[in-house]
């Protein structure tokens, strides 16, 4: 009796779970409509596509929010300025991306769709073959400049000139995404949204990460990697295929890598390099990089799914990034 009455409030809890989804859906759908001749009428008016100056700053605005562009700046960022706050900028990261693409698959909305929007997107690594809302670009833009205010505010007043900086990053990158056609109105507002509170949250538990990774060790890696599996699973399936679901496996290599790298390599503390020193640490740095890519994605490729060799790989080069490569350095630039 008791096992029916909690099949029954199982069964319950997952409709009106499901009821939800749809009404929020629904509402959000008419919203991407409506938004589709914002869009439009934003192109139009700008003459998009047929501007030599707008077309190329707003593609190169949106390369901004692209993974490249972060797997070329953090580890710039992590061997030449602040490990501390690349490491946590990476958090930000990967948690917004994971969180804006299983977003996408549970909703499954669609980015603009008229005869009269054009699609500039000169690249995008996705292809705009996922789903449109939330705007993961839209997302970052707001995690990355908010939590970098967050951290310099940690320290001292962020000078006015950053606070400028990081709203012309914010601003630029989302209208981007609206004049290049990839989204509409609705698509960039639940990115804003969504990533304010990832910012705030990263802000104020990745030093709880950062201590609970030192403290616990590998029964710390041990529940990172089991909730990584869960969340993985737990993945909304779709009714056709995207490739947010092994973007996500591919975030979660990275975010894994990193953790096992700062828990193996605890960093010294912050030293000043000359631009001497800053070149061959990028040079070497990459090298091994794109080394470590190359060796490991040959060995599993043959052995393991994509899935899998897409998880070990990111897992692999994330590891060299925060351990591997400060180690390399350290025996070869400062003996």
């Amino acid at each position: 009796m008791r096992k029916k009455f909690e099949n029954k409030k199982t069964h319950t809890h997952t409709s009106h779970t499901r009821h939800t989804r749809h009404t929020m859906r629904a509402w959000l759908h008419g919203r991407v409509v409506a938004g589709t001749a914002t869009v439009e009428r934003i192109q139009q008016t700008l003459h998009a596509g047929n501007q030599p100056i707008l077309d190329p700053f707003f593609k190169a605005f949106s390369f901004f929010g692209e993974e490249e562009f972060y797997l070329i700046v953090l580890p710039f960022l992590a061997w030449n300025v602040n490990e501390n706050f690349a490491r946590r900028m990476t958090y930000i990261v990967c948690l917004g991306l994971i969180l804006g693409n299983y977003m996408k698959d549970l909703f499954q909305l669609p980015r603009p769709s008229s005869k009269r929007v054009q699609n500039l997107t000169a690249r995008d690594s996705t292809g705009c073959r996922d789903f449109g809302w939330p705007s993961t670009h839209a997302l970052n833009a707001i995690s990355n400049s908010g939590f970098t205010l967050l951290y310099l505010y940690g320290y001292a007043s962020p000078p006015p000139l950053a606070v400028l900086a990081a709203a012309f990053y914010c601003a630029n990158l989302t209208f981007s995404r609206l004049y290049l056609g990839a989204h509409t109105p609705i698509d960039c507002g639940g990115g804003l949204v969504i990533g304010t509170l990832v910012a705030i949250a990263g802000h104020h538990y990745g030093v709880i990460l950062d201590n609970a990774i030192l403290a616990y060790g590998h029964a710390g890696l041990l529940v990172i990697f089991l909730v990584i599996l869960f969340v993985l699973h737990a993945h909304p399936p779709t009714d056709t295929p995207t490739p947010t679901y092994i973007q996500n496996v591919l975030l979660m290599g990275l975010f894994f890598g990193q953790c096992i790298g700062f828990w193996w390599f605890h960093p010294k503390l912050h030293q000043k390099f000359s631009a001497v020193q800053i070149c061959l640490r990028s040079i070497i740095g990459y090298a091994l990089v794109f080394l470590t890519r190359g060796v490991v994605k040959t060995i599993v490729k043959a052995r393991l799914s994509a899935a899998k060799t897409k998880f070990l790989t990111y897992t692999s080069i994330a590891f060299m990034v925060v351990a591997g490569c400060p180690v390399i350095f350290d025996h070869l630039l400062n003996n």
